[in-house]
C-alpha cells in the first residue's frame, strides 16, 4: 500500500487592490496573485458604502476586472477573494468613488 501525502498551502494574493481607472459608471481594478498553483475560484466583492448588502461576482481573470453599471458619484467598497483547495485569501478593501456626470451638454 502506498500513501501519498499532499501538502496544501494557503493561497497567496497580494493584500493590495488597486484602482487603474474610474469613470462615471465603472471602476477598473487590478491585483496580483502569488505562487498559487491551483485556483478554484476568484470572487470580487462590492457594495455601496451607504448600503449593507455585499454582492459577489465570479471573475475569470486572475489579475484584473472592470465593474460596470455603477451609479455616478457613488462611493463603493471592493475586495477580491481567491479560493484554492478549500482555503481562502483576500485583498484589503478599497473604496473608490465613481465620477460625477456632466450636466448641461
Amino acid at each position: 500500500m502506498h500513501v501519498v501525502i499532499i501538502s496544501v498551502s494557503d493561497p497567496e494574493i497580494s493584500r493590495a487592490l488597486n484602482v487603474t481607472e474610474t469613470t462615471n459608471v465603472s471602476v477598473s481594478l487590478r491585483w496580483s496573485i502569488g505562487n498559487t498553483q491551483h485556483i478554484d475560484m476568484i470572487q470580487l466583492y462590492q457594495r455601496k458604502i451607504d448600503e449593507s448588502e455585499t454582492t459577489a461576482t465570479n471573475t475569470s481573470s486572475t489579475t484584473s476586472h472592470t465593474v460596470m453599471s455603477l451609479r455616478p458619484g457613488t462611493k463603493y467598497e471592493f475586495y477580491v477573494q481567491i479560493q484554492s483547495y478549500g482555503k481562502t485569501a483576500r485583498t484589503e478593501s478599497i473604496t473608490p468613488t465613481t465620477g460625477e456626470t456632466m450636466s448641461g451638454y
